[in-house]
């Protein structure tokens, strides 16, 4: 019997006595570490090219889930750059602040794309995918307590944090059932919805707001024109 299928099985009893079982990150993702990290910048991005995700954007301009990358870079670059493929979670393991290290993002797309920085490109190992919910993976790495205080303690530098690969893969995570990680998530995207239909609302509020203050502004220097 292989090693990962001994984890599995343990995984399994420890879920049905306790209901959640504490795993490591290297038990049952494969990661790699994209150490090519100035193979492009900003300063390379172009209007049409190939995708690309700057390590930077996990935790500033994504949340969890991607499938469209806005990022573009010329085919030369591309080519010769590491890349995460469809399903991959991509975890920044160096940033300015530890509040933003240590940050994840599930990549849903279909087409590869090129990465800069370092980070871990984990894939979830084949005996593990009838029992794992990716999104809550991703989910829990961003916003449980319990990963962030870890990222918190091995997060280390002084202008830079940073985590390295040894101490990433021996990180832990604790991991229900997957109908619990399921119900996880889908409560998670119902509050989310809620979130983002209270967000429309408030901007298309402050919007005719705006719109309204133009209107009065112009009618006082109307008036102001008109008396002169």
């Amino acid at each position: 019997m292989q090693f990962d299928d001994v984890t599995r099985e343990a995984i399994e009893v420890i879920q049905s006595l306790f209901r959640i079982a504490t795993v490591r990150i290297g038990d049952i993702f494969d990661i790699k570490i994209n150490s090519k990290k100035d193979v492009f910048g900003r300063k390379d991005m172009i209007k049409n090219g190939y995708s690309a995700i700057f390590f930077s954007d996990i935790s500033r301009k994504y949340d969890i889930i991607i499938k469209n990358i806005e990022s573009r870079i010329p085919k030369e670059l591309f080519e010769i750059s590491n890349k995460m493929s469809e399903n991959d979670i991509l975890v920044n393991l160096e940033e300015f602040s530890k509040n933003h290290t240590g940050r994840a993002v599930l990549y849903v797309g279909t087409e590869k794309v090129a990465l800069n920085g370092y980070v871990a490109v984990l894939t979830l190992k084949e005996s593990f995918k009838n029992m794992i919910n990716l999104k809550y993976i991703s989910f829990y790495m961003n916003y449980s307590n319990f990963f962030r205080q870890q990222v918190l303690k091995k997060a280390t530098g002084v202008r830079v944090q940073r985590i390295s690969k040894q101490d990433f893969e021996l990180m832990e995570i604790k991991v229900p059932g997957i109908e619990t990680q399921e119900k996880v998530m889908k409560n998670f995207e119902s509050i989310k919805k809620d979130f983002e239909i209270v967000s429309a609302s408030i901007e298309n509020k402050i919007e005719k707001i705006t719109l309204a203050k133009r209107y009065f502004m112009q009618e006082i220097f109307n008036k102001i024109e008109e008396e002169e």
